[in-house]
């Protein structure tokens, strides 16, 4: 069977209806902590945050995403060995937190709670380590409303964690414990779902057959995380906590639709994987999944870039007004990011994860070469600027899937830019006479909006919902 794009509406609807409750509890958690905490802790909590995530992708090698693309089902030592490995990792990474929690802790001027949540944030992932390979044969079959599911239930005891520690006096234990619960109940929930002969070994000559394309896959996350340290470690030691918030705040508001589409790839890769020896049907995926993304991504965009100010003076308070240039800035990005799953996935499914890790080296060099200068001449502004240039490196990446592929990227692009020229046009209107003075009647804005913008475009998304 084949499984193009076009058959997958129903995994698109599970992954896009995954994203978009996580990323309402992010945003719950985000509110109430940019609310109730000062910027210098919600500094802190950012730093947590991608703490956590850092230790995910330093354990994972990459191992998982080469197993879900092979085309034969796993043995049982393979899965032990990619236990064994990510486990290894993960330990290592526990003791080299556990000695460094105080330095790290008095870099940010923090005391010895945030240096226990340091190493709580640490166990946390060596916790995550064994929900590893039930999601690797969940996501092999298809799956995906069991990992949907149970992310939804991590997310959501993780927010009321937040929502507690936003009024507790110990914030940042409170969130670090969070993530200790995130992980347990992940582990928990998908070896119920998805149990196996758990245990350890390492074969060493399947191990090496899968660090060809393992590593490169794997070193893009890490090129990830390198371009997103800039905000906890440069700006963190050159502007201090607060700027580190201020810059966590602007990005999140910004860019977390835009990077929540990234989840994508857990669709796109294993349907194009099924059809990388054939580039016609290769080619039409490529189109369906650019096309998809830009008419997720953009008319929500055009939304915040409108009522920005209302947003930030409604839901997060006046404190972070301030911060509301650098959103402008960043913004700009997410117009580029609806490009990212489609082209990581097209490459990722034919093997060459190589070309994916140059760019994302690409991109990292570029945030910090011409961000640490900018940070110095401009401050923080400056780095906002820095990043926008550096992700103008995605027409690189386009220009290396067209010679390769052959597909129409025009007509990929006109309908999600046709739809997100008539929400700019119908939110622009609606902000000339409609300023809303509290959270509901923002929503009810944004839903009017959207359904206008939907009548409107009736015709192009029938058209669409076929093809797909």
């Amino acid at each position: 069977m084949v499984y193009s794009i076009r058959n997958l509406s129903r995994g698109a609807v599970i992954l896009c209806t995954r994203q978009f409750f996580v990323q309402l509890f992010g945003m719950i958690a985000g509110v109430v902590l940019a609310r109730s905490l000062q910027v210098s802790d919600f500094g802190i909590y950012a730093v947590l945050t991608f703490q956590f995530y850092l230790h995910l992708s330093i354990g994972d090698l990459g191992l998982g995403a080469s197993i879900i693309r092979q085309k034969h089902e796993p043995d049982t030592s393979l899965l032990r060995t990619v236990q064994c490995v990510r486990s290894t990792l993960d330990t290592i990474q526990l003791i080299l937190v556990w000695f460094a929690a105080p330095i790290l802790a008095s870099w940010y001027g923090g005391g010895e709670n945030v240096a226990t949540a340091f190493i709580l944030v640490a166990l946390a992932a060596w916790l995550q380590s064994f929900a590893t390979v039930p999601t690797i044969l969940l996501e092999r079959k298809m799956h995906f409303g069991y990992v949907a599911t149970t992310e939804l239930i991590q997310a959501g005891c993780f927010t009321a964690t937040c929502i507690f520690a936003a009024y507790s006096e110990t914030p940042h234990l409170i969130i670090a414990y969070g993530w200790v619960l995130y992980a347990t109940l992940g582990s928990l929930l998908l070896f119920l779902r998805q149990p196996w002969s758990f245990g350890f070994a390492f074969e060493r000559n399947q191990l090496q057959e899968r660090l060809s394309f393992a590593l490169p896959y794997q070193s893009v996350q890490l090129a990830t995380i390198v371009r997103d340290s800039f905000t906890p470690i440069a700006i963190g030691f050159f502007a201090g906590a607060t700027a580190v918030g201020q810059m966590s705040w602007a990005t999140t508001f910004a860019l977390s639709l835009p990077m929540g589409s990234l989840v994508l790839q857990r669709l796109f890769l294993p349907a194009m994987s099924k059809v990388q020896d054939d580039p016609v049907e290769l080619g039409r995926q490529l189109e369906d999944a650019l096309s998809l993304t830009h008419i997720l991504i953009l008319p929500i965009a055009m939304f915040l870039l409108i009522y920005s100010d209302s947003i930030t003076l409604l839901v997060f308070g006046e404190k972070w007004l301030d911060a509301l240039p650098l959103f402008t800035i960043l913004w700009l990005a997410s117009l580029l990011f609806p490009f990212y799953a489609p082209l990581f996935s097209v490459l990722n499914a034919t093997g060459r994860s190589g070309k994916v890790l140059r760019f994302t080296l690409l991109v990292s060099l570029g945030v910090w070469i011409i961000g640490l200068p900018l940070l110095y001449l401009a401050g923080i502004m400056g780095f906002a600027v820095a990043y926008i240039l550096s992700q103008l490196s995605i027409f690189y990446l386009l220009h290396e899937v067209r010679q390769q592929l052959s597909f129409h990227l025009l007509r990929a692009l006109r309908p999600g830019w046709a739809i997100a020229l008539i929400s700019l046009i119908i939110f622009s209107t609606l902000h000339t006479f409609v300023l809303p003075k509290s959270i509901f009647m923002l929503i009810a804005i944004a839903i009017s909006g959207f359904l206008l913008c939907a009548a409107v475009s009736h015709r192009r998304m029938h058209s669409l919902r076929s093809a797909l």
